[in-house]
């Protein structure tokens, strides 16, 4: 914490990627769940 607040904006920020690349990550799975039902 020795920058403050820009310490705060760049953890924000890095749990802001974390959590864009595991939205990610749910919606191939989903789309790769339905291709897979739509197939069998």
């Amino acid at each position: 914490w020795s920058g403050g607040r820009c310490d705060y904006g760049y953890g924000f920020k890095l749990r802001l990627q974390s959590r864009m690349q595991v939205a990610a990550i749910v919606v191939i799975v989903v789309a790769a769940t339905r291709n897979a039902v739509v197939a069998a």
